[in-house]
Order: structure tokens, then sequence, then C-alpha cells
């Protein structure tokens, strides 16, 4: 059997503390939504894409040129996409976070079974 050691929950706190960073600088943290610095990101995107598309539009006989404006353009669409999910859905993911932040504590878990990060491994043959 494997010794079952206390789950370490830094990681996890490092990780949501670079995430709330991250989306804060953004306007969209769950938490704390600041609308204008958000709607200044989206009509950025929004205006990123129109331009590539006339751009698409004037040069639509040199095939390179079109899929290298397009394949810039999918990583714009695709923050574009996620910015306004996590604005339309930022009361939910901000009730998660309310109700799920004492749960990264190891002192909130009440026996060694809880607190313990135990994998059961099966001997096969």
């Amino acid at each position: 059997m494997i010794p079952c050691n206390v789950t370490d929950f830094s990681k996890t706190l490092r990780s949501i503390t670079f995430t709330r960073r991250l989306l804060y600088m953004t306007g969209i943290w769950p938490l704390e939504v600041r609308e204008s610095l958000c709607i200044s990101y989206i009509i950025y995107g929004i205006v990123f894409n129109i331009l590539a598309l006339l751009d698409v539009i004037r040069s639509i006989k040199t095939f390179r040129y079109v899929l290298a404006i397009v394949m810039e353009n999918m990583a714009v669409v695709t923050a574009l996409t996620k910015i306004l999910v996590l604005r339309v859905k930022s009361r939910p993911l901000s009730l998660f976070l309310v109700e799920t932040k004492g749960d990264y504590t190891a002192d909130n878990y009440q026996n060694h079974e809880e607190k313990s990060n135990c994998h059961t491994k099966y001997d096969i043959g």
C-alpha cells in the first residue's frame, strides 16, 4: 500500500491567484467585473476581426495571404469568445468561487482520510 500524504493546495491557490490577476487585467474576474475594461477588449476584438475580414475580401485571390489572415484571426476569435463567455457566466462563476473558497485549505477537513491524497494501486497478475 502506498503511504498517504496530506494534500497540498499551494499549487491550486497559486493557479487561482494567477488566474485572478490575469482576468482582473481584462476586467472579467467573476468576483469583480469592470464593465469599461471588458467592453474595450470586446470592441477591440470586434474591430480587429472586421479589419481582417476586409483584408481577406481585398486580397481574396492570394490563397496563402488569406490563409495567414485566417490563422492569425483564430487566436483573436478564441480569446474574444472566452472573454464573452466569462462575462456572460460571471455570476455563476462568482458563486462557485465563493462557495469553494474554503475547500483549498487542508485545515478545513475533519479526518485524515479527507486530508489524504491516497491512490490505491491494484496488482494485476
